[in-house]
């Protein structure tokens, strides 16, 4: 069951790449489509400097209240992954559903988790059932996943909206951006830009930050010098109303490349996620329990 839980942190960590990539999805006037302007008009005005527009894009979305993505890439130390799901701000709730091809049968899968009412859903699968009476799904309530030691993708999930914007954010840092052209994404006119961020860039920054942001920022910069990251590239695929279309990101960690492509399908529209039958899951404390119960007794 181990990969099982493998697989699903990589999962998460794929959701919240999402919420950090959200804000520059917004649309300030609270439509539903991530379009844009389709045909032969330009995808943003000629005058327009690739800092200006990305700046614009990361500032977008003040108003907004989910989001429909598809992810695909390579995630180190996890594999390759591919998947779509839905995120809603408020209240917060969240669907994925998430193929990965790692290194072994055993950490490779499909994966579905939801997030709502205060807790996480893993769908584990019939393999895993055997070993939960037959019950296909694994719930853990935020209560029990609080106070443990090291990161938690559930606690992470459920505060990515403390600053969903930051991963976007941190392409402002780069001191080359620069205009690849235009692209057209799931039938949509963009303009691509590129550009490098160096930790030394991000910390740079860290004087010009209120203390909430500030600390986000200090955080994901240990996190990334963690993992051996010394500089990223990202690209930013924005239409014709300033709202990112997609977004990507890639580096060199000590495990290896890693390179995530968000696609944003929509935004602004109604998510619905609903906890799996009860009938159907397996609470994850009372299972706790009852092995730390046959420990004992053994």
């Amino acid at each position: 069951m181990r990969s099982t839980f493998v697989r699903g942190g990589a999962a998460l960590g794929a959701a919240a790449l999402a919420l950090t990539a959200f804000t520059a999805c917004g649309d300030d006037e609270g439509n539903g489509k991530a379009g844009g302007r389709k045909g032969g008009d330009a995808a943003q005005p000629v005058d327009v400097t690739p800092a200006a527009a990305v700046r614009k894009a990361t500032e977008k979305a003040e108003e907004f209240t989910s989001l429909e993505y598809r992810m695909a890439g390579e995630v180190p130390g996890e594999g390759v992954m591919e998947g779509t799901g839905a995120i809603s701000m408020e209240p917060p709730a969240m669907q994925m559903t998430m193929t990965v091809d790692g290194a072994t049968p055993d950490e490779s899968g499909e994966m579905e988790i939801r997030l709502v009412d205060d807790a996480m859903y893993m769908n584990l699968g019939e393999e895993a059932a055997a070993q939960m009476g037959g019950k296909t799904w694994l719930k853990i309530a935020m209560s029990d996943a609080e106070g443990g030691e090291g990161g938690n993708p559930l606690l992470e999930m459920k505060q990515a909206d403390d600053n969903p914007a930051e991963e976007a954010q941190m392409m402002n840092a780069a001191d080359d951006l620069k205009k690849v052209g235009e692209e057209e994404i799931e039938g949509v006119e963009t303009t691509r830009y590129t550009g490098t961020v160096t930790l030394d860039d991000l910390r740079a920054e860290l004087t010009g930050l209120d203390a909430k942001a500030k600390k986000n920022r200090q955080e994901k910069i240990d996190e990334m010098a963690e993992q051996g990251v010394d500089e990223f590239t990202m690209d930013m695929w924005i239409d014709g109303e300033d709202h990112t279309k997609q977004f990507r990101m890639q580096a060199e960690t000590k495990e290896g490349p890693l390179d995530t492509t968000m696609t944003f399908l929509s935004y602004n529209e109604p998510v619905t996620v609903k906890a799996p039958p009860a009938s159907e899951t397996t609470d994850m404390n009372g299972m706790m329990q009852d092995m730390e119960g046959a420990e004992g007794g053994a």
